[in-house]
């Protein structure tokens, strides 16, 4: 299961459904306020969703927020999983971005971009992808997001993470690797890998390295049938 993170959608993760189709079953969730899903946004809601959708034996996968949503269905049902993999994940905003919130209802596209640290992608298709899940979910669910991000710190509940875990991130995403480094420390059980080429969106854009790093994770923690679960 995957999931995807805040302004985005299940197409951020189309590179992925392309590639493993044929050797996972898929699932992919929308988030409130995401696509056609209605809001408003809370993370009540989004974890909410994202646990309706788990069934045993799944393998949870976020990215960015939806790293952090991942890591609080994680807490709720560790049972249920039967592992977790996070790139870059939020586990608490400091400085300027706690206020980004205020701004974001005004705010015009490339600033949008810059509060959530979307990075201009070299693909043509993958810039598409951005910018119309960027329309679809608007500024408003945006601003509710940054919002609940600004009063969100994991780092005392870390702990509660018992499922076996992979934390990821690219080197030349240097705010990602730090969060990427200090949850890998906090996590019980949890290892951290570095790709040397790659960016914060990286499932996109080194779509062939983001796929071998998480299918040989998952492919040592698989008790049965695997499943991926994507939450955008």
């Amino acid at each position: 299961m995957f999931v995807h993170g805040l302004g985005s959608g299940p197409r951020a993760w189309h590179p992925q459904r392309i590639a493993l189709q044929g050797h996972y079953r898929i699932v992919t969730v929308t988030l409130p306020g995401h696509g056609d899903s209605p809001g408003p946004f809370t993370f009540r809601d989004a974890v909410e969703t994202v646990a309706d959708a788990i069934e045993d034996g799944c393998h949870l996968v976020g990215m960015a927020a939806g790293g952090t949503i991942a890591l609080m269905a994680a807490m709720s049902h560790p049972d249920r999983l039967a592992s977790l993999t996070v790139s870059a994940p939020i586990i608490r905003l400091r400085g300027l971005a706690t206020m980004h919130h205020r701004i974001a209802p005004v705010a015009p596209v490339g600033l949008l971009k810059h509060m959530l640290h979307i990075p201009e992608l070299s693909s043509s298709a993958a810039r598409t992808i951005v910018a119309e899940d960027l329309a679809t979910s608007g500024r408003q669910v945006i601003a509710q997001g940054l919002a609940k991000l600004a009063h969100t710190d994991l780092r005392h509940r870390l702990q509660q993470v018992s499922t076996r875990s992979l934390v990821v991130a690219g080197r030349k995403d240097p705010q990602g690797l730090e969060a990427a480094a200090h949850t890998a420390r906090l996590l019980p059980n949890a290892t951290l890998t570095v790709a040397d080429d790659a960016g914060r969106m990286w499932n996109l854009e080194l779509p062939n390295t983001f796929n071998r790093i998480l299918t040989g994770f998952i492919d040592t923690n698989a008790e049965q049938s695997p499943t991926i679960a994507v939450a955008n």
